[in-house]
């Protein structure tokens, strides 16, 4: 009974006080990705407002109205990523998230003010709790306990589209590089021209307008994908990233890629053909 209480008690402290604990207010731009129900990529500019390692308020600038219990991507401008204060989790190129509050509707946009997203990525865990069940097993989703070994996920939005959330928010199959200043030096287009063609790849230019969609297509030849300005979502064999300027990813020989371009600016990118033999 006394461990069944401080289960639910968290140690003592009331499970609402440790959340707001938990949060830092911090004000960086940011952006939403997230496709409406005809499948169209939208993209909402954001200014975060309070932030964790499990989610984030942001303030809406502009925008379409994402519809609750919604997934979308989340990421922070690059040049605030590097920020000391902010959550590790946040400094990815991009964080899977869902909606889980929508806050009321501005006249000026037409759309809500503000929202409240909780970030599905994999909770850290310590060197004494060894491996661990997948979240979300069978047996938690029947019992709803949550145990050391296979934590409950905290979130408002239905099981099983946690569930599929945490599944795909833990599989990593692209290989993404991104630029650092302080190894490679200033971003341009010249700069990330050279590093790949020391690499031994081919290098061309290519420019896609807003919204561009580059059909999902298997590669004959090993590439990289890199943006120069822009965003560009790449998709290899159903998994999605978003890229932002001094991102390259590898797409290997024999992969399926898809490419799109996403929000309002045009993306400037290079395509990068590995060259074998000469050939």
């Amino acid at each position: 009974m006394e461990q069944r209480l401080r289960l639910v008690q968290g140690g003592g402290q009331p499970r609402g006080d440790k959340r707001m604990s938990d949060r830092c207010p911090l004000c960086v731009p940011a952006q939403i990705v997230w496709k409406d129900a005809r499948g169209t990529t939208r993209l909402a500019s954001v200014v975060t407002r309070d932030v964790s390692e499990h989610g984030v308020a942001v303030e809406c600038l502009n925008g379409a109205a994402i519809p609750l219990y919604r997934l979308v991507y989340f990421q922070v401008d690059r040049d605030c990523r590097t920020r000391p204060e902010l959550p590790s989790a946040l400094k990815k190129t991009s964080v899977l998230s869902a909606v889980f509050r929508v806050g009321p509707y501005s006249q000026a946009t037409g759309s809500p003010s503000e929202y409240a997203l909780r970030l599905l990525v994999e909770p850290a865990r310590t060197a004494d709790q060894g491996v661990a069940r997948a979240p979300w097993s069978r047996e938690d989703r029947v019992s709803g306990s949550a145990t050391a070994d296979a934590p409950r996920v905290r979130t408002n939005i239905r099981p099983w589209r946690a569930e599929h959330a945490w599944r795909v928010g833990m599989v990593v199959l692209m290989r993404i590089e991104r630029w650092d200043p302080r190894r490679d030096g200033p971003l341009s287009e010249a700069a990330l021209r050279q590093k790949l063609e020391a690499r031994g790849y081919q290098v061309s230019t290519c420019t896609w307008p807003p919204g561009a969609i580059v059909a999902a297509q298997a590669q004959d030849r090993d590439r990289v994908d890199a943006v120069v300005s822009g965003l560009l979502k790449v998709t290899l064999d159903g998994e999605s990233a978003i890229l932002t300027a001094g991102d390259m990813v590898v797409v290997p020989r024999g992969s399926v890629r898809r490419v799109e371009v996403v929000g309002p600016s045009p993306a400037h990118c290079l395509d990068a053909i590995y060259q074998r033999d000469g050939i």
